[in-house]
């Protein structure tokens, strides 16, 4: 499953595109300094967020394999007990 990670990341960037966009206005009277740490401050944060987009989606794929596998189990288990316990 995908859990709409692609969703996720896209939300990200076009967070990210608009502060950027919004600090682009402003090199009139804002330093380049300010403005290159800002930038990096973005860029920083961008990363740290796309990570925890793709932590989660890790996290719930493994949540759904084990319930798949727990589902498979359950589904052997009463195939196997019906061979040995007729009704």
């Amino acid at each position: 499953m995908d859990f709409r990670i692609n969703d996720n990341i896209d939300e990200v960037m076009l967070r990210y595109f608009k502060s950027y966009s919004l600090m682009l206005d402003t090199p009139d009277f804002v330093p380049g300094k300010v403005l290159d740490k800002i930038s990096k401050y973005l860029y920083k944060n961008m990363k740290k967020s796309l990570r925890k987009a793709k932590k989660l989606a890790k996290k719930l794929i493994r949540a759904d394999k084990r319930k798949a596998r727990k589902e498979k189990i359950i589904r052997r288990w009463k195939k196997f007990k019906s061979l040995f316990i007729k009704k």
